[in-house]
């Protein structure tokens, strides 16, 4: 699914409930959505949708690995920090 450049919300993405420049370190903005380890999000910036795992929560910052399909060929990517304020990303 493509998002446009003029906006980069899912379609029926609540923008309540959007992450995208949410306010807060990625640690606060996963309490307020209150994701927990092992919460999965899909999220799109334009690329193809990126699908995240997280595997723990800091005092400021959340660690996640995840994947995406881009070009036709899948790219996972390790575990690694990770900001929820460049896409909207949802359950």
């Amino acid at each position: 699914m493509r998002v446009s450049a003029d906006d980069h919300h899912w379609p029926g993405c609540h923008r309540a409930h959007c992450t995208l420049h949410s306010a807060g370190d990625p640690a606060a903005v996963a309490r307020r959505h209150r994701w927990k380890v092992g919460t999965r999000l899909e999220g799109d910036e334009g690329y193809g949708v990126t699908r995240i795992t997280i595997t723990a929560i800091g005092e400021r910052s959340i660690l996640a690995r995840g994947s995406q399909i881009r070009d036709g060929f899948l790219r996972c990517y390790p575990e690694g920090s990770w900001v929820l304020s460049s896409r909207c990303w949802r359950r």
